[in-house]
């Protein structure tokens, strides 16, 4: 998935992801996989629950635009602050279950990713992820760690719109940046 050409034959298999960004993904063998992430340059707000940890270990490599990483540890504290969700996947869509636990998110780190850098994530990390320069193209490689996955906030609901594959104007945008990148 690094060959942005082979990217761009398949921009009709782009998908819309419930954090704003548009993404591709191919399955690996043995829990690996290969994914491409895009954020256009007019994209939306971040949903509620954006804090989020991953059941995979993640490499990505910024190759365009800029990103800011956020990372978070989080401190029970019952009846207060932020709520915890379970995280499962059915027929496309996000379920969210509350766990019972409540508390905060206590940052840990805070990092930004230009254009030609790369960064790696382990699975069970909570984090969040602010596009700063828009458009944006990460590529990445995850490793399936097959931990539970959780979401922090008050938002018992997926963001309101699901996976669906883009429309003739997305897949112009997609085309149009995309092409930034294979130059």
């Amino acid at each position: 998935m690094n060959d942005i050409g082979t990217v761009i034959e398949r921009i009709g298999e782009f998908r819309r992801h419930p954090l704003g960004f548009f993404y591709l993904l191919d399955k690996g063998v043995e829990g690996m996989s290969a994914r491409v992430h895009v954020w256009l340059p007019a994209g939306s707000d971040r949903p509620e629950n954006d804090r989020h940890q991953h059941s995979f270990d993640i490499h990505s490599t910024v190759r365009l635009g800029r990103l800011q990483s956020e990372l978070f540890h989080f401190v029970e504290t019952p009846g207060r602050g932020e709520q915890e969700f379970s995280v499962s996947y059915l027929d496309g869509k996000s379920i969210l279950s509350a766990t019972g636990r409540s508390g905060f998110l206590d940052p840990i780190s805070r990092f930004d990713s230009s254009a030609g850098n790369s960064y790696f994530l382990q699975a069970g990390v909570i984090h969040r992820v602010a596009v700063v320069d828009r458009p944006c193209v990460t590529v990445l490689q995850t490793f399936e760690k097959g931990i539970p996955i959780y979401s922090y906030g008050s938002d018992a609901e997926e963001a309101p719109f699901e996976r669906r594959l883009v429309d003739v104007y997305e897949k112009d945008e997609l085309m149009r940046v995309l092409k930034l990148v294979a130059d």
